[in-house]
């Protein structure tokens, strides 16, 4: 199960962690099940230490609206969060996937194609090179039905 916690912050990360705790125990379900995605990667260091598997969400504007040194201060922003040690993973549209993938770091990727079911995958190259990195752990696509999956 992927969870977005859109309103995690440093202030507030002790009292969630605990809550998502005691959410999984008692549901008889275990951290191992999850992925715990924030914008706010310093409050999900907490989430990491106590063994949850967590993502960086990357709030990354259009490319074509940002200048060469735009690009440059938001890659190594980028570089910073995943070399942290406060996440797993970062998050981000399969659309940044060619921004993103000449980076060097210690952390997995996550990324979604919400406009393609699963079988169109391998007949897109962008996505077949998704498809190909090893850091790519998870790629939500479209299923029957209204959700992601």
């Amino acid at each position: 199960m992927w969870i977005d916690l859109k309103n995690l912050t440093e202030a507030n990360c002790r009292r969630a962690e605990s809550l998502l705790t005691a959410m999984l125990t008692h549901a008889g379900a275990y951290k191992e099940q999850l992925i715990v995605e924030s914008r706010n990667w310093k409050a999900l260091r907490l989430f990491t230490e106590q063994g949850y598997y967590t993502s960086c969400y990357l709030d990354i504007p259009r490319l074509d609206e940002m200048s060469d040194d735009e690009r440059t201060q938001r890659l190594d922003s980028v570089q910073q969060v995943a070399r942290s040690g406060a996440v797993s993973a970062v998050s981000f549209p399969a659309s940044y996937y060619v921004f993103l993938r000449d980076l060097d770091f210690p952390v997995d990727m996550l990324t979604w194609e919400h406009r393609r079911w699963a079988w169109q995958l391998p007949f897109f190259s962008r996505s077949r090179a998704i498809l190909k990195d090893n850091r790519v752990k998870v790629v939500l696509v479209k299923e029957k039905g209204h959700y992601h999956q």
